[in-house]
This record gives C-alpha cells, structure tokens and sequence, in this order.
C-alpha cells in the first residue's frame, strides 16, 4: 500500500501502492513473492475461522440525480454522500480534503509524515496506472470532499491494492465502510478475485474495519510494523 528511514527492501512490497509517494507502476503494483508466500500460508492454516460480519455494496438512491459517472449513495448513520471517479483538475480537491486529515492519519495512509501531499502524490491518485485501476472521492452533502479511495490493479489482472482516506474530522459516520464497500463492488464487478490493504499495525481502527468486512490479517514478511489484510471478492456478499 516512502518513508526515508524504511530500507529499500521494505519499499519495493506492497505498503508503496500508487499514491503512496512512488512515482512508476513498477514500484507500486504488488507485494513482493515472500508476502504472497506468507499470505497463502496464513490463508491455509486459518480455512476455519469464523468469519466475521459482512458488508454489502452501498445501497443507492433512484430518486437523486446524478452526472460525471457520480452516485447518490447514504451511510449506515444516515450520511449522503456524493462518489465519484477522480478525474484531471481534481488536484485541489484532493489538496483540500487532505488539507484537513491530521498527520497522524496522514502517516498511515502515505507511511509518511508530511504537511502538505505534494503535486506527484495528487497525480498517482488522480491517474492511477494500469489496467482495471481507479480512484474515487466523495463529498458530502454540502460539497465538501470528506474521503477518497484508490484501487490499484496488479499487473495479473486478478488481484489489486486498496487504500482510503477519510477527513479526520467526519469520521464515525459510516463513510470510511460505505467508500471501502463501493470500491470493493467495483474490484468485484471488474473481475478482480483478491484485494488486499497494507497498514500499520498502529492503525487499529481501520483493520478492525477491514476485520468485521471479512478480510484476514496476515503479518507482513518484511515489516513487523505492517498489517496485510486480504479478501477475497469471490465469497464477498457485495
């Protein structure tokens, strides 16, 4: 899913999806070998647990309009959202609802502290590269950008990379699970099989999102500070 003091080793995997500060599709595409390995180990030897509560695709709303490929869509506290897909000229946009999520979420969407996300981070959201990939923002109902979500497809074209930013100051209203559930509908209904998301371990509200979404926490082969979390979109009930 950069920092200077991580060795390169730990900047090839995955934890460097586009956006996430890496500027080709070669360094952002997929984790390395050793995490695919350590994920298909992990996934053998936990095929009984229970799985957790799952989440559907986000409801939509007929009887709002829409245009720009934008959708109506409501949270499960109610919220309504606008999502749509990032296009050219979003840059401020973006600057703006970063302008307003603290360093410390800051830090676990890029691995990085850094105060202002600068014009080559803007651009792998908004352009994201290779077949299948997409990025997303939503805004609410008085047209403030309150998140945005990034899919990165791997060049197999059956697995691919998540990440979601949601503006610090709005979370716990449902937004960061209804923008996860739409780009998981997304993967699904572009035929992707796995989707997976790198966190710091640190990070516990999201990977206990990702947890009651169904995706299984793998420890990461090369950063014990990192979190894979993997689902796979065949059994997903989206």
């Amino acid at each position: 899913m950069l920092a200077a003091s991580r060795n390169q080793a730990t900047r090839s995997t995955s934890r460097s999806i586009a956006g996430r500060g890496l500027a080709s599709r070669r360094r952002a595409s997929s984790i390395s070998a050793k995490a695919r390995q350590a994920v298909a180990r992990d996934a053998e030897g936990s095929s009984g647990r229970t799985r957790r509560r799952v989440m559907s695709e986000p409801k939509r709303d007929p009887s709002r309009p829409t245009d720009h490929g934008a959708e109506i869509l409501r949270t499960l506290t109610g919220m309504v959202l606008t999502v749509r897909p990032l296009e050219p000229g979003d840059e401020r946009v973006l600057e703006s609802l970063f302008d307003n999520i603290t360093p410390s979420d800051i830090r676990f969407r890029f691995f990085s502290t850094v105060k202002h996300i600068d014009r080559n981070r803007l651009d792998a959201m908004i352009h994201p590269e290779g077949a299948g990939s997409a990025s997303f923002i939503a805004f609410d109902a008085s047209g403030t950008p309150v998140a945005t979500s990034l899919f990165v497809a791997d060049t197999n074209g059956r697995e691919g990379e998540i990440a979601v930013a949601v503006r610090s100051d709005v979370k716990r209203h449902g937004i960061g699970w209804l923008l996860l559930a739409y780009s998981l509908a997304y993967a699904k209904r572009s035929g992707f099989q796995k989707v997976r998301s790198v966190e710091s371990r640190d990070n516990a509200a999201t990977l206990n999102l990702e947890h009651e979404v169904g995706f299984s926490m793998h420890a990461h082969p090369d950063d014990p500070t990192l979190t894979i979390a993997t689902i796979d979109l065949p059994k997903w009930e989206g």
